[in-house]
C-alpha cells in the first residue's frame, strides 16, 4: 500500500514539474525586475537555483521510474488479459462441444 502512495501518475508528475518550472521562471523574472543585486545576493540566488535544479532533477528521476513501473504494470496486465481471452475462448469451445454431446445423448435417449 505504501508503495502505491509513493507512485504519482504521469499527469501528477507532469503537473508537479510544470509548477516547479513556473516557480523558477517567476523567481528569475522577479530577480530581473529588482535590478542589479549585490554579489552576495547573486550567490544566494544561484545557490537557491542550484537547490531547485537538484530537486527538479530528483523529481524527474523519480517520475521516470514511476513511468517505467506503470508501463511495466500495464504490459503485464495486457499479457494477463490476452491469456484470459484465450482461456475464455477455449472454455467457450469446450462448452459448445459439451452441449452438443449432451444434445446427442438426450436425442439417443429419447429414441429408446
Amino acid at each position: 500500500m505504501s508503495k502505491r502512495k509513493d507512485i504519482m501518475s504521469a499527469e501528477q508528475a507532469g503537473s508537479a514539474v510544470d509548477e516547479a518550472l513556473t516557480r523558477l521562471e517567476r523567481a528569475v523574472f522577479s530577480r530581473k525586475n529588482q535590478g542589479q543585486a549585490s554579489s552576495s545576493e547573486q550567490a544566494v540566488y544561484i545557490e537557491q537555483l542550484e537547490i531547485e535544479n537538484k530537486k527538479l532533477a530528483r523529481e524527474l528521476t523519480q517520475m521516470k521510474k514511476n513511468c517505467i513501473a506503470l508501463k511495466n504494470g500495464y504490459e503485464a496486465m495486457e499479457e494477463k488479459c490476452t491469456r484470459l481471452e484465450k482461456a475464455n475462448d477455449s472454455a467457450e469451445k469446450e462448452l459448445v462441444s459439451t452441449l452438443h454431446d449432451l444434445d446427442q445423448i438426450i436425442a439417443r435417449k429419447s429414441l429408446h
